[in-house]
């Protein structure tokens, strides 16, 4: 069984970002930091995560929980992504509804 291109990228973005991002630096990113220091007031309120801080539930292994969550999100990120793309290029090799013909690349 061949293994398409695809699934080696992913395993290769999985493999890269959870070995890296444990050790992502902890300070603040720019807007975050600009906040701060304009005192800008926000919203305390915050969306529900799956996995919040890129920490998964459960795991007591900090970096094993960071490695976790990364790979979630990466699979979750690449398989959405596919499953759009699939659905419009489905929708383009059915044609163009009003003139009832293929669409032709330029």
């Amino acid at each position: 069984m061949r293994i398409p291109w695809w699934a080696w990228a992913i395993a290769g973005v999985v493999l890269v970002g959870g070995l890296l991002s444990p050790f992502a630096s902890s300070l603040p990113d720019g807007l975050e930091s600009v906040i701060h220091r304009q005192q800008i007031p926000v919203a305390e309120t915050q969306q529900p995560s799956p996995l919040p801080d890129y920490q998964a539930p459960g795991v007591r292994n900090e970096r094993a929980s960071v490695f976790i969550a990364t790979a979630v999100g990466v699979i979750a990120v690449a398989l959405l992504t596919l499953a759009i793309g699939r659905l419009l290029s489905r929708s383009r090799r059915r044609g163009d509804p009003e003139t009832h013909e293929p669409v032709r690349p330029s």
